[in-house]
């Protein structure tokens, strides 16, 4: 095979990227990304619409920032958080810290073989794993800046995905849980990586072509589609990637005895196997966070683009603000911190827990901030669906010293 290249940016889409950076400016702008590769993605991405480029753009710096990954070393800390460690322990990949390249392509393999996707929906909360899937594309685009910076060419990133084992039925039904999560995380992919994951082929399909296409069309977008290749015999990888990156288990003599690997040929962990002690208990998040006993929970509902608000006032720094709800929809979560009534800033708004959209699915949403400075902090629920369906809320929201 002839090295692979990512897809040239046209003299356009570079000017492009002079245009946002202009529109930035070099306050917000982090120095890792002000590179005219990096900003031509965003321009690309969203067609030249620069008012929606900038909305994006800084929709997601607040949520690097927030999430803490703006960090020199994000395998470093994807690999030893707690919340992140947890969640990669139930996936099966390959090394992220020496990923292969085949000619300006930087290659990941992900396995499905032992990952139970419906028993971790009821071990993990989905924003822990939405949040781990934030830092897995934010790790991506480090690999790719640094192979630009290296070669002076523009780098994607191909992903090889093993369906083997993967249960089709729990994807079929659009109002399963294992398909809504899949939406959410193609969500992320679309809203702010669209350039970075560019191919995707998929291999072990556990179902004819047509069938695996109407499950792709019912999570994500027509671009994303765009992106995928279905490939029922494994060795049709060497039709489009070199040798060496393609896992020896397909036909390519790419294999890791680093002893990361379960299976050498195949280059990936082994996803962590759901045991009875994995399975939080009820309500666990407030006997965690020093309460004696879970307060009862409210109910609510949220019509169609609305937001519904929980505010609790924060007097004393170091207080922990604790919640959970339970949502039988998407919604938009995120929380605020506002000055108190009397302040010289009343009414300024600052981010305090990064927006995501979450539906609860097998288990219920739970979280603790612990707020550094006095305030009102507002919980915000938003109901961005556009139809008439109206999201049934149950929460409790607690502060401890």
């Amino acid at each position: 095979m002839p090295p692979q290249k990512a897809a040239d940016f046209t003299a356009e889409e570079l000017a492009g990227a002079q245009l946002v950076r202009a529109r930035l400016g070099n306050d917000l702008l982090p120095e890792l990304f002000d590179t005219d590769f990096y900003l031509a993605r965003w321009w690309r991405s969203y067609n030249g619409d620069l008012a929606k480029i900038e909305k994006c753009l800084r929709e997601y710096l607040t949520i690097r920032t927030l999430l803490a990954y703006d960090v020199d070393d994000m395998h470093h800390a994807l690999t030893t958080r707690p919340m992140t460690s947890k969640v990669l322990r139930y996936f099966a990949a390959s090394r992220l810290n020496e990923p292969v390249r085949s000619g300006d392509t930087c290659m990941f393999v992900q396995r499905m073989k032992g990952v139970d996707l419906k028993q971790l929906l009821r071990v993990v909360p989905v924003s822990h794993i939405l949040s781990t899937y934030y830092g897995l594309q934010e790790f991506f685009s480090r690999v790719m800046l640094d192979a630009e910076k290296e070669t002076g060419r523009p780098a994607c990133v191909t992903l090889i995905l093993d369906l083997e084992g993967v249960i089709l039925s729990d994807f079929i039904n659009p109002l399963g849980a294992c398909t809504k999560f899949a939406k959410l995380c193609a969500k992320i992919w679309q809203e702010y990586f669209s350039e970075n994951v560019v191919k995707m082929y998929i291999v072990n399909p556990p179902g004819i072509l047509s069938l695996m296409w109407k499950v792709a069309k019912c999570i994500m977008d027509q671009k994303s589609q765009s992106r995928i290749e279905f490939l029922f015999k494994p060795e049709d990888l060497l039709l489009h990637l070199d040798a060496h990156a393609v896992p020896a288990a397909f036909g390519g003599t790419w294999t890791d005895t680093s002893g990361w690997a379960e299976e050498p040929e195949y280059c990936c962990n082994s996803a962590k196997t759901i045991v009875s002690i994995d399975y939080p208990k009820p309500h666990q998040v407030w006997f965690d966070n020093g309460f004696k006993c879970a307060p009862p929970m409210i109910h609510g509902t949220i019509k169609s683009k609305q937001t519904f608000v929980v505010s609790r006032t924060v007097t004393k720094p170091g207080t922990r603000l604790v919640w959970e709800f339970d949502v039988n929809g998407d919604v938009d979560f995120d929380i605020i911190r506002t000055e108190c009534a009397g302040s010289a800033q009343q009414g300024k708004e600052e981010p305090v827990w990064p927006r995501l959209t979450l539906n609860s699915l097998k288990m219920n949403e739970q979280g603790h901030l612990v707020c550094k400075e006095p305030g009102e902090y507002r919980l915000r629920f938003t109901n961005s669906n556009s139809t008439w369906f109206v999201v049934k809320l149950e929460y409790a929201v607690g502060l401890i010293d």
